[in-house]
């Protein structure tokens, strides 16, 4: 996994959790290093981590991010 995909999705989930107004004792590596290890249905049972080899691929777990925070994706 690419060190910059992971920065740019952790960055990506401090700030859904600093707007979620609950961040007190919030763990972001660990919370995203599990996350992304795990299988989701929305990507046919492949783990986030899979995808981000590529620029696309990154996009498009940062859109899953996306949705996950606005309840798009249960």
């Amino acid at each position: 996994m690419k060190a910059d995909a992971f920065e740019r999705l952790r960055e990506q989930v401090v700030t859904i959790v600093q707007e979620s107004g609950n961040s007190e004792g919030f763990e972001v590596d660990k919370w995203l290093a599990k996350w992304l290890s795990m299988p989701i249905g929305a990507l046919g049972g492949k783990s986030p981590a899979e995808y981000l080899d590529t620029e696309d691929g990154v996009e498009m777990i940062s859109n899953l991010l996306g949705q996950i925070q606005h309840g798009l994706y249960g």
